[in-house]
């Protein structure tokens, strides 16, 4: 059976309220009353909607049950899942300029390259997770490193840290190690 409008949450006329399990806090989860009295759910759209007055009369009975308005749910919920996503895309892109950074500081033969790619990260890292990737890019490109800005994911400076891995890889030579197989003897034979 298709879903009313008045039933959607995210169209719920402001004086709808849902009840939320206060104890799902302690788990960080947010738990709501569900539809046709099933438990609870994390889906919101699959939240039992109740006036103002049948939430009252529900907490009235059940304290730990907690009324929300589900207009004030659904834009904070908007609002956090940008703020969250945003957060989330800039600390992937501060970490890889980081590692990038680590990995110039670590392998360039050039002392100034070497030098500033260190400094920076230092910087960057000692900024803490507030810094922005913005931020953290600008840092790079005020040092004189090389950075590419017109593309965020495939930058100069990850050209550069990439072909210095692989030339410090291709300049170590590593010892091949020859494991017996477990048909073939390891110990002295007998005899």
């Amino acid at each position: 059976m298709p879903m009313k409008d008045h039933d959607n949450p995210m169209n719920a006329h402001p004086e709808l309220y849902v009840l939320q399990d206060s104890r799902s806090i302690a788990d960080h989860q947010t738990l709501f009353w569900a539809k046709d009295g099933k438990g609870y759910t994390t889906d919101l759209n699959q939240a039992h909607l109740f006036t103002e007055d049948e939430a009252a009369q529900q907490h009235a009975v059940r304290k730990s049950d907690i009324p929300h308005r589900v207009a004030d749910l659904v834009e904070g919920m908007r609002l956090t899942i940008e703020d969250t996503m945003l957060n989330h895309a800039s600390y992937i892109q501060r970490t890889s300029l980081l590692n990038n950074l680590a990995s110039v500081a670590d392998l360039s033969t050039d002392p100034i390259e070497k030098e500033l790619a260190a400094i920076t990260y230092h910087k960057i890292q000692e900024a803490g997770p507030d810094l922005s990737a913005f931020e953290a890019r600008t840092w790079v490109r005020e040092s004189g490193l090389p950075l590419d800005t017109t593309k965020s994911s495939d930058t100069a400076l990850n050209h550069r840290a990439s072909h210095l891995r692989l030339t410090h890889m291709a300049d170590n030579e590593f010892e091949t190690l020859t494991i017996p197989d477990d048909d073939e003897p390891t110990g002295p034979s007998p005899g």
